[in-house]
């Protein structure tokens, strides 16, 4: 008898962790995608996406995904999300640091990142997200601009993704440049005739 009551508590036990755990759609997806030259305000940088990173591991609600473009090979750290792996976080930390540079290459990155999408059921088979919302943020520099990178990755992701499908009140899109650059883009048309029609915030990372 003793044991059966041992058995029920830890089946009881077992199902109240998983319980516990948050589903897709309690939570909120942001994704970080960092293209870095070397006019990139690196340390900025590496002090936003720390403070996020320190957000999610108190919030198991806050799904995150980083990712620092570098043609074939990018840095991708998952957050609260299958294939967790925030033990490599450090290593965009250093890569940023320690290198003038990384390749941007806007096919890879849209294979990448669609295939990262599908990974985590973006969107199930009926269109439907997963996500309670989303947020999207871009750190950006002039020669980014200048690539039209704008144009054939960050445009280009938002019709692939089919983000236009989505309620405009789930999705933000915000891209950050170096408060101390030049930073010239054409206020009507940022993605040139790519038109996003998403909510979309160009801002100076202070």
């Amino acid at each position: 008898m003793k044991r059966l009551f041992f058995i029920l508590l830890f089946c009881f036990a077992t199902f109240l962790g998983r319980a516990q755990q948050p589903k897709s759609s309690d939570q909120t997806l942001e994704f970080y995608y960092i293209a870095h030259d070397r006019t990139s305000p690196v340390g900025k940088i590496c002090d936003f996406i720390k403070d996020r990173y320190k957000e999610a591991t108190y919030y198991k609600d806050l799904a995150m995904i980083f990712y620092l473009a570098d043609g074939e090979n990018p840095m991708i750290v998952k957050m609260n999300l299958p294939g967790d792996n925030r033990a490599d976080f450090q290593n965009i930390l250093n890569a940023l640091q320690q290198q003038l540079s990384h390749d941007i290459n806007p096919k890879d990155d849209i294979r990448n990142i669609t295939n990262l999408f599908n990974e985590i059921d973006f969107v199930d088979n009926a269109g439907v997200p997963s996500f309670r919302s989303f947020q999207w943020v871009s750190f950006v520099t002039p020669l980014f601009w200048q690539m039209q990178y704008n144009e054939d990755v960050i445009a280009a992701l938002y019709f692939v993704l089919d983000l236009e499908s989505l309620p405009s009140d789930y999705i933000t899109i915000d891209i950050y440049y170096d408060s101390n650059d030049e930073f010239k883009y054409d206020n009507e048309i940022p993605f040139g005739p790519k038109d996003m029609c998403g909510p979309c915030n160009i801002l100076p990372l202070l």
